[in-house]
């Protein structure tokens, strides 16, 4: 079959040329993508003729793929369960012998296709829709002013050896074999961590112990009587993230917290009303909702920014590292995600309480 058009081919060859352009010897070009010099010299010779690197149309042995079984492959796009293989095993039960690979290179090369996981969102009932579409619709006009009053808390797991975003560590080559595997652990050391988050400021973070179990009592007084209440106790506009206040007007503040069993206790809910001058208690802030909460994506950005450090090795280095990452928040970055909050709102309604995604 031609190569005529075929994106790998041409890819190769750009690398090659960029190779040669760069310094490197043909020799080792050739070793590297795994070609003759004589072929690596062509390419090199047709650069500077200024031809094109496309093969020229030649005829070849047709496609195995039958007109019919194009059409078949066409309404299963976007549709579940259509591997390549059952696709195959489909056409070919029907008396149009297709090969898995036919199908595979029909797909991607003649339709510009990638095959994609479906990504794996929260579950959510009749019952989550309704308090999810409630909550966002009474806050569907606030302005990022309003927003700004509220402040954010979670908690995160950090993983020793945690392996990079498998969305953005990409690697650029000829050949699957050429690229290093990523080294996991199956059960990685973790550090879990508690912190909290507003338009100006984020709290100290709280760092567990190993293998503790946060209960309500353990919540309310290591959590909001510790770092918590110092950081509602702060009375600085300027300064660090960790120094400023966590509202211009903290008389207006709102204290969000997800629906954990600690969170919600009788316990923590009366401490809350105590100590604090807002809070949302679990009848407000709707459960399994971590994509209307901004702090999901700050823990995501912190933890691209541990995977940009000298890796640690042990449970120290990675505390050490994680407290480095954290006093150094952009005050840019939180402003951006509670500017955030009106479109998240909006999305929400849009979907009638459906999960909005990260």
């Amino acid at each position: 079959m031609s190569n005529f058009g075929n994106p790998r081919t041409i890819i190769l060859r750009l690398k090659a040329i960029a190779m040669l352009e760069a310094g490197i010897s043909q020799k080792n070009v050739a070793r590297h993508l795994g070609k003759s010099i004589k072929t690596v010299n062509n390419w090199w010779k047709r650069k500077k003729r200024g031809e094109s690197l496309e093969d020229k149309h030649r005829s070849g042995r047709p496609s195995s793929v039958t007109r019919v079984a194009k059409i078949v492959i066409a309404k299963s796009i976007g549709k579940r369960h259509q591997s390549t293989r059952k696709l195959a095993e489909r056409l070919t039960a029907r008396g149009h012998q297709t090969s898995k690979t036919a199908v595979d290179r029909y797909l991607k090369e003649s339709l510009g296709l990638k095959c994609f996981k479906r990504p794996r969102n929260p579950r959510l009932t009749e019952k989550k829709l309704v308090h999810r579409l409630t909550f966002c619709k009474k806050r569907l006009n606030w302005s990022s002013k309003e927003w700004a009053n509220v402040i954010f808390s979670d908690e995160s797991p950090f993983h020793l050896f945690a392996p990079s975003n498998r969305q953005t560590d990409r690697v650029w080559d000829s050949s699957a074999r050429n690229i290093p595997p990523i080294l996991t652990l199956k059960f990685p050391p973790k550090l879990m961590v508690w912190a909290a988050m507003s338009a100006n400021a984020v709290s100290e973070l709280h760092i567990l112990p190993q293998k503790c179990t946060v209960n309500a009592k353990y919540y309310v007084d290591n959590i909001l009587a510790g770092p918590c209440k110092a950081a509602f106790a702060r009375r600085r506009l300027r300064g660090t993230v960790l120094q400023r206040r966590f509202c211009e007007n903290m008389s207006k503040s709102i204290f969000q917290q997800d629906g954990a069993p600690a969170h919600t206790s009788k316990l923590s809910q009366e401490w809350c009303q105590l100590n604090l001058v807002g809070c949302w208690g679990k009848e407000i802030w709707p459960g399994n909702s971590p994509d209307l909460s901004p702090i999901e994506n700050l823990w995501a950005v912190v933890k691209q920014s541990l995977s940009e450090m000298p890796s640690a090795t042990n449970l120290e280095m990675l505390d050490k590292n994680l407290k480095t990452v954290w006093s150094n928040i952009n005050p840019d970055l939180l402003r951006k995600l509670i500017d955030g909050m009106p479109a998240r709102m909006r999305k929400c309604v849009d979907l009638k309480g459906g999960y909005i995604g990260k």
